[in-house]
């Protein structure tokens, strides 16, 4: 989810309507299913603000692979995104050490949440083990970040979430949550700093999602970021556009 766009909220609800301020809507999706256990998914999506305009649209589409042998399978998640006339300025919370920054800001984007005790976790990403956490939180920059799950000390798999270079640069910001209330892997896109799309402004976002049943290494996660990147330049980066005059 996007947080704010152009000022208006996407991502909370609010607490008496249980809605967000800015409505997020999609028509039925169009659902490929094959033999083998692989599908490709297509959502059209519209962000549409409380004035009744639509300020985004989006274009996603996900090819989700055939299980493996061991249970193993990839989310290739890509979106295409066009503003509307007004243009789209895709905002955040503010990020500590920016004016009225909070420790919670900077999220925005492709994000899990997952689940809480009694399962214990471990993050890392294609550099290392990620342990130094600040009031539960951490923000690596890194070509992909993973998460580990265990019970009782018995490894029961992980996901990791791998990021196109063209999203945000080769090593791109992460925020991760790690609390006994909530564990969360965010691809924190607009944490360095928000974007702003012209009037029919285009751009594109794309993720390998990778869930496994045996725990992750830094070295696995960096093997996956390689094969996964060389496959990307040889197809020529299909769906990816820059913003032309982000900031």
């Amino acid at each position: 989810s996007w947080k704010y766009i152009n000022q208006v909220n996407y991502w909370e609800e609010d607490r008496k309507t249980g809605q967000a301020e800015g409505a997020t809507r999609w028509l039925p999706p169009r659902i490929k299913m094959q033999p083998d256990g692989s599908a490709n998914i297509h959502l059209d999506i519209t962000y549409r603000h409380p004035s009744g305009r639509t300020d985004l649209t989006e274009k996603r589409d996900l090819s989700i692979s055939a299980p493996s042998a061991d249970g193993s399978y990839t989310i290739d998640w890509r979106a295409h995104f066009t503003a509307g006339v007004e243009g789209a300025l895709l905002d955040r919370t503010a990020m500590p050490g920016e004016p009225n920054g909070q420790v919670n800001g900077g999220y925005a984007g492709l994000s899990i949440r997952m689940a809480s005790a009694p399962l214990a976790v471990a993050f890392l990403s294609a550099r290392g083990p990620i342990v130094e956490f600040t009031r539960d939180r951490a923000r690596p920059d890194a070509p992909a970040v993973a998460c580990n799950f265990f019970n009782s000390g018995r490894d029961v798999g992980g996901v990791a979430i791998l990021s196109d270079a063209r999203n945000a640069g080769e090593n791109a910001p992460w925020y991760l949550i790690n609390s006994a209330r909530m564990r969360f892997m965010c691809a924190a896109i607009l944490a360095p700093k928000v974007r702003s799309i012209p009037p029919r402004g285009e751009f594109g976002l794309s993720y390998r999602i990778v869930v496994r049943p045996t725990a992750w290494t830094p070295a696995d996660v960096q093997q996956y970021v390689e094969v996964w990147r060389a496959f990307l330049r040889a197809e020529g980066g299909a769906g990816q556009r820059r913003v032309s005059d982000s900031r």
